[in-house]
């Protein structure tokens, strides 16, 4: 079990106490956290993150450059594997499977 996060901050219930994730939705979240972050942020942990945000978006092939930036990030989790990848403006979409479940998990350019 761990800690929900949303947007970084720890979430919490109505009797203040802390929003508690366990199973297939902390594996997502797990996911998340290491797309979301850039590879190098935690001095502790440097092989930790992403190189998603050094990705020029305007490059050819750009898409199959975050697919592998994304499956690079994830090493860590085997059970987790990248699917997809569309690139907006503002942002990258991934769509990300565990054990057979499929879902979106969204990179923003800061």
């Amino acid at each position: 079990m761990e800690a929900a996060l949303k947007d970084g901050d720890i979430l919490q219930n109505a009797a203040g106490q802390f929003q508690m994730l366990d199973g297939i939705n902390a594996l997502f979240q797990r996911a998340a956290f290491r797309l979301n972050v850039k590879k190098g942020a935690f001095w502790y942990a440097p092989e930790f993150g992403s190189h998603l945000f050094e990705l020029d978006r305007s490059a050819p092939e750009s898409e199959n450059i975050a697919l592998s930036m994304a499956a690079e990030a994830l090493l860590p989790m085997p059970e987790a594997k990248v699917i997809s990848a569309e690139i907006y403006e503002d942002r990258i979409s991934f769509i990300v499977e565990i054990f057979n479940e499929r879902r979106k998990i969204e990179v923003k350019y800061s």
